[in-house]
């Protein structure tokens, strides 16, 4: 099973169906683990000091919000499926 889709060049590349799922799967677990992560931190130094850095927290939930994107975008679901 192949997909073909068209690059930015003017020549034609088809990738396995079953790559594709694989490079989409990694992707959402490396997103997630490192949202994870992030979130945790977060929590930890609210509880440690009782502030947040809000700079630092807009970016990591901007940042959260492209990667999410992209991860719908490689898996071609809407986004109600990613969060369901």
């Amino acid at each position: 099973f192949l997909s073909v889709y068209r690059s930015s060049r003017p020549t034609i590349r088809a990738i396995p169906i079953v790559a594709q799922k694989k490079f989409a799967t990694d992707y959402k677990l490396k997103a997630i683990s490192l949202s994870v992560i992030t979130i945790k931190n977060v929590i930890e130094k609210f509880e440690r000091t009782g502030s947040v850095d809000v700079s630092a927290l807009q970016r990591f939930l901007q940042n959260f919000a492209l990667r999410l994107r992209h991860v719908i975008a490689i898996d071609g679901k809407h986004i109600e499926h990613a969060i369901n």
